[in-house]
């Protein structure tokens, strides 16, 4: 893990413990349900692309596991017109309090989806309770995508990844843009992870 983040550099990198687990929860962002999905640092401008998860103690006590789904299988189960407008930058996205660098950087405008180089919807940056619809339009496309996550099918395209999955030592590599992620409730005081991001640009968007 070390050689890799020395070939990653400039990257980010912090400890995931139980202690930080607990403490920045609060009722408006749980994660502990499939549906709360989400692409983490979704408030900045330029969001680091990709990210690793390095186990360096795995939850023994049944919890902390690891939910993640496809967004290219996620984006086929939206109406075209609710696809259409989470591709436009018309969702103002807060910076969380703890996060904001400045008075003038408390927010940001952009879409929560984008699209590839062939056109295919298959990008998304997701975390709810930040995220606000500035129109009729993406008002109606936020609920549906909502909804949409709380369903059965995306429950059935979820693959959870549980700590007998990745034991201790395990490495998970993840582009952030195109796999949402979650983890239920952490049980173990003992577990423990690294996270390293890297590669931030710019999340794609088309004009209004």
């Amino acid at each position: 893990m070390q050689q890799f983040v020395r070939n990653v550099n400039p990257a980010r990198i912090g400890d995931i413990t139980t202690r930080e687990s607990i403490s920045s929860k609060d009722p408006s962002r749980d994660e502990n349900t499939n549906a709360e999905k989400r692409y983490p640092v979704s408030y900045e401008e330029a969001p680091p692309k990709y990210f690793a998860l390095q186990v360096l103690r795995e939850d023994r006590c049944g919890g902390g596991t690891l939910s993640v789904m496809n967004v290219g299988k996620l984006s086929s189960m939206l109406s075209p017109s609710t696809c259409a407008a989470l591709l436009r930058p018309q969702f103002r996205i807060d910076v969380p309090p703890e996060f904001v660098k400045n008075d003038a950087s408390r927010h940001i405008i952009g879409s929560l989806m984008a699209a590839d180089s062939s056109g295919a919807p298959n990008m998304l940056r997701f975390r709810e309770d930040i995220m606000t619809p500035l129109n009729v339009e993406a008002a109606a496309a936020l609920v549906e995508l909502k909804d949409r996550l709380l369903g059965l099918e995306v429950q059935a395209e979820t693959l959870h990844l549980t700590p007998d999955c990745l034991p201790r030592g395990s490495v998970v590599l993840m582009d952030n843009r195109r796999w949402l992620h979650a983890r239920n409730e952490v049980m173990d005081p003992e577990r423990h992870l690294r996270r390293v991001r890297w590669d931030a640009r710019p999340f794609p968007a088309m004009t209004m």
